[in-house]
């Protein structure tokens, strides 16, 4: 293929960057874009994020070497927080990111209302993973979509082909086990939430199984060298690389090898055998776990976790043979180096040391560094234990060319259209922007030229060096007539009295542009409005606090299975006549009842692969045409699968996340009638969103949600411990392996929290802990 005749687009290449140093370092190595995030609302709360000087070198960086920059705030965000949302992207809207990369719906509303000019992506924690997702979120305003990660090759070809807006996907990095946006595992057991960027990676622990040990829920690391024809076949916009937490060394070295076979394929329109063979040996450098395929190829899902295998991150390199005290020893199977970092870990504890190396002994003398089969001697404070095992995890590299001191500051320019027009007496200037036009003139008799007259492409060349921090030139039309001389130092001359007397004429909009977009609060009205009559047929006098039959006049909706016990439905027919029963679309199409009383509602799964959408649809068509006019939707896609129905009331409920009343308006836009808030939230953030929000709100009141899920094979016989005492319960159903808390959710009375609904659960039941209940973090702060 001769890419010349046959020009191929080349995806773009995405890096992380954790701070300045390591964006400056993925663009040297050959990165396109990098994505950052600032100190709050974004996923890696925990990292070193940027600081708003980091951002603004960030971005003058960006313009002077053609890349790109994308700002990450891929969190929920609650009620309370959405006035410093806006403030902070007003601040973040001064540096022109390229794009803002959201996981909350409510998000995506706002920014699309307050900040028109900003592109958005939906991050993967947003959890499309088919095309009617993918079509709602272009309905949304958003540009591109991130995948879900557990997808597989054949999946995403299929949605390429229907998807209306830019694909990214992920390429290189670590895997989160669960399915994106849908881990609660970390919230669970600490009240530290993975959607609020504060993950404390309970998945990489070691888990005990019938007696066993092992990493159950760690799955190996994903690289996709010899994927990346595939992806740019496919049309993908975006190749992602994960790790803003990594370090220098892992950010060069794995961008710099995607950069080469990328260039590869621009050069050749095809990617060779040896180009991915140096790929992988150069990524296999990386210090990260296995590294595997990740989703993509299902027939390797089965092995994507090694229970064997370490759950942390790094390259086995020796053993500790010695300690003393204030040192330790160890025999090298792989190169050690000054500046590289190692760890420490006893076989399956969870306990670990981490050591940056400042100083090595060879035989009592220091070195820089040492060889394979060497015994070395460091120095550290910390107990080192005896045959531990020490994985390299980082290695020195050269230092990026960085000093903040000589990166400038980012200046927003004002771009200026300009039309000149030369006559024998004169320039004659025609100049616009931001919505203002002027004119200006220089009077001048020229002579018509022997040879060399004044060329258009030369005047405008000139005309582009405004001279000017201010402003910059944007298309220039020239008129010359390429007739008359005029000498160069003449030509500058003109171009500096123009460029400062256009400095003075639109000194108004130099400053409205240095301002950025500004948040206007007033924004949040729109979706606090007042909410509709409710339909909830008990008058509101009798739902006042203390009233002994509040409880009882809550409509209630009960979800229910084949594993749900005959008890707790005949508890709840007790109460039936504000009762609703739910259930998934194969329990109804089997049983059309819950005992004595007719299904109702109709309960979505949250995940359908692309090749199962038209069985999805044919389910749902069957249910209308038995007389279900209630559904409740678990993800975003079903937005766009359910607007054909026009007589059919909607309700949102877990795993659907819904935090603010900017989400609600957005569904309410949507046809959605009642929203449930999102499971994790406490009782003072619950209250907040309920007051506020524009539909009716649910509370999740009882049950067993899932806190974790995914395509991944975990090794199980139904319980898992960690070496903490902590136990949950595993369920495989329709290809997604489900992980259950100890305790059922059992929240109390939901009194003036503006609720018109509570929502039992009762699809999932484990008999080993009946009677252990939870109120998840409802009495404490939603981290």
């Amino acid at each position: 293929m001769n890419t010349k005749l046959n020009p191929v687009k080349i995806p773009e290449l995405l890096a992380p960057a954790g701070n300045l140093e390591s964006a400056i370092a993925a663009f040297e190595s050959g990165a396109d874009a990098v994505y950052a995030g600032l100190g709050k609302f974004n996923a890696r709360e925990m990292g070193d994020n940027f600081s708003t000087d980091d951002l603004s070198r960030l971005k003058a960086y960006t313009v002077n070497h053609d890349k790109k920059f994308y700002l990450t705030f891929n969190t929920l965000i609650k009620e309370n927080e959405l006035e410093e949302f806006g403030s902070i992207l007003s601040t973040a809207s001064e540096f022109e990111p390229d794009a803002v990369i959201v996981q909350d719906i409510g998000a995506a509303a706002l920014i699309r209302d307050s900040f028109p000019s900003i592109d958005i992506h939906a991050s993967t924690q947003m959890a499309i993973h088919n095309s009617p997702g993918i079509i709602e979120a272009a309905e949304m305003g958003i540009k591109r979509v991130i995948l879900e990660r557990q997808l597989s090759l054949e999946e995403i070809e299929l949605i390429m082909k229907k998807s209306p807006i830019e694909i990214e996907v992920f390429i290189h990095g670590a895997l989160c086990c669960s399915l994106s946006g849908q881990c609660l595992l970390s919230s669970w057991l600490g009240g530290y939430s993975g959607n609020r960027g504060k993950c404390k990676q309970p998945c990489r622990r070691i888990y005990q199984e019938k007696g066993k040990k092992g990493f159950l829920l760690s799955p190996g690391d994903l690289s996709t060298a010899d994927l990346i024809e595939f992806f740019i076949k496919s049309g993908i916009s975006s190749l992602k690389i994960e790790g803003r937490l990594k370090r220098g060394d892992y950010i060069k070295n794995t961008v710099s090898s995607y950069r080469k076979i990328l260039d590869y394929y621009r050069d050749h329109g095809e990617i060779s055998k040896q180009a991915v063979d140096e790929g992988n040996k150069s990524l296999s450098r990386t210090h990260t776990r296995s590294l595997t395929h990740g989703f993509y190829i299902p027939v390797e899902i089965p092995g994507l976790i090694k229970p064997e295998k370490t759950g942390l991150s790094g390259k086995h390199i020796g053993d500790v043979t010695k300690t003393g005290k204030g040192f330790f020893e160890i025999t090298l199977k792989e190169k050690l180096h000054i500046g590289d970092k190692i760890r420490i870990n006893n076989k399956f504890r969870e306990e670990k040391n981490i050591v940056t190396v400042t100083a090595l002994l060879l035989k009592d003398k220091k070195v820089k560094g040492a060889k394979r089969g060497s015994t070395v001697r460091l120095s550290t404070g910390k107990r080192i234990p005896l045959h531990g095992i020490v994985y390299k995890t980082g290695e020195s590299v050269p230092s990026v060319s960085l000093n903040k001191k000589i990166l400038p500051f980012y200046q927003k320019k004002l771009e200026i259209d300009l039309n000149i027009k030369i006559s024998e007496h004169g320039f004659k200037i025609n100049s616009h922007s931001a919505g203002k036009k002027g004119y200006w003139e220089f009077n001048s008799d020229f002579e018509e030229a022997e040879k060399n007259p004044v060329k258009s492409e030369e005047l405008i060349k000139q005309f582009r060096g405004t001279g000017s921090e201010n402003l910059s030139a944007g298309n220039i039309d020239a008129e010359t007539g390429e007739k008359y001389f005029i000498p160069a130092s003449i030509q500058k001359k003109i171009k500096k009295e123009f460029w400062m007397w256009a400095s003075d004429y639109y000194r108004e909009e130099i400053e409205s542009i240095r301002k950025g977009s500004v948040f206007k609060e007033k924004i949040l009205e729109k979706y606090r409005i007042k909410k509709e009559k409710s339909n909830n047929p008990f008058p509101e006098k009798n739902r006042e606090e203390g009233s002994e039959n509040y409880d009882s006049l809550m409509i209630s909706t009960v979800l229910i299975s084949e594993k749900t016990p005959e008890k707790e439905i005949k508890f709840q027919m007790g109460k039936k006549e504000n009762t609703i029963f739910s259930s998934s679309i194969e329990y109804f199409l089997k049983n059309k009842s819950a005992g004595t009383s007719e299904i109702k509602e109709i309960m979505l799964p949250h995940f359908c692969s692309e090749k199962d959408l038209e069985k999805l649809e044919q389910k749902i068509d069957e249910c209308c045409k038995k007389g279900i006019r209630k559904f409740r939707l678990s993800s975003i896609y079903q937005l766009r699968m359910l607007e054909k129905y026009s007589d059919i009331e909607k309700t949102v409920s877990y795993p659907f996340p819904v935090t603010n009343s900017a989400s609600s308006w957005y569904l309410k836009t949507r046809g959605v009638k009642k929203a449930q808030g999102w499971i994790e939230l406490d009782k003072e953030s619950f209250g907040l969103f309920a007051k506020n929000s524009s539909i009716e709100t649910e509370i999740y009141s009882y049950g067993l949600p899932f806190i974790f899920a995914t395509r991944a094979m975990i090794r199980s016989d139904k319980k898992i411990t960690d070496e903490r005492g902590n136990t949950f319960y595993t369920d495989r159903d329709k290809g997604i392996t489900y992980l259950y808390p100890d305790a059922y959710v059992n929240l109390e009375s939901p009194v003036n929290l503006a609720v018109t609904a509570s929502f039992y659960d009762f699809s999932h039941n484990i008999p080993e802990i009946e009677g252990k209940y939870s109120d998840f973090n409802f009495s404490k702060t939603f981290q």
